[in-house]
């Protein structure tokens, strides 16, 4: 988290919400390949962790600061005693600081909360909410969650927080909104001029195309459904 900046103050000095601020959308350049477009996303995630709101407990950690990051655990445990007092059950909140985010969530039963930081300030809201549902759905599937010790969830959260970095950042950034007949991740082949090009399904948009992943060059494309078809198997020679 931040490192020497203010965004640790007390959850009084931001906003719960940004009024009236969309994230940004990724930018768009044009592709040589099949008329593609490559999507520039985030690509730095830098600080997660859980901790109990009732005493300020971290509970477990995971960043690119090291194993031990004093900075960044100090931060969150202020966030953590001004969450008792600031946020309500359920809340979520992003506060921004220079060109990092911190993203909250408190879960349902007001036990715990979970915060991502991001280096770029443009990285999608949606997208960090998602990650910190998924984080939470595994948290709140351990137990004794009011009693346990201070950092005694690392040894059984750190393979799933590592996960969880490396599923949200960069080009397999995850996205939100995907259609609910074919879920994230799902292995597609894209038509093009009569050949069929392997990918993985990011989201469904709005405007009713679909946004893909194409194995070979890591590109996006949206694309009309009636390109698509959807694959049982993964394509061969491919294993993701």
């Amino acid at each position: 988290m931040a490192r020497g900046t203010s965004v640790g103050r007390d959850l009084a000095m931001y906003n719960d919400e940004r009024d009236g601020k969309a994230a940004s959308s990724p930018s768009r350049k044009p592709s040589m390949a099949r008329g593609k477009v490559a999507l520039s996303l985030p690509t730095e995630l830098s600080f997660l962790a859980v901790g109990r709101i009732q005493d300020a407990v971290t509970l477990a950690y995971f960043g690119t600061g090291g194993p031990r990051d004093p900075a960044a655990l100090s931060t969150f445990g202020r966030l953590l005693v001004a969450a008792k007092s600031k946020l309500k059950d359920g809340q979520r909140t992003r506060l921004e600081n220079e060109d990092e985010s911190v993203f909250l969530v408190v879960d349902p039963n007001g036990v715990v909360m979970a915060a991502v930081t991001t280096k770029s300030g443009d990285y999608p809201d949606e997208t960090a909410y998602q990650l910190l549902m998924d984080f939470l759905g595994n948290v709140k599937k351990l137990s004794n969650l009011e009693s346990v010790a201070k950092h005694s969830l690392i040894p059984p959260l750190e393979p799933m927080m590592r996960e969880l970095f490396n599923m949200y950042k960069g080009p397999y950034c995850k996205a939100s909104g995907v259609d609910s007949t074919m879920g994230y991740g799902q292995r597609l082949e894209v038509e093009y001029e009569g050949r069929w090009y392997p990918a993985l399904l990011q989201q469904a948009n709005q405007d009713g195309t679909f946004r893909v992943l194409y194995y070979d060059d890591n590109s996006y494309e949206d694309v009309d459904r009636e390109y698509i078809r959807v694959l049982s198997k993964p394509p061969p020679g491919e294993d993701r």
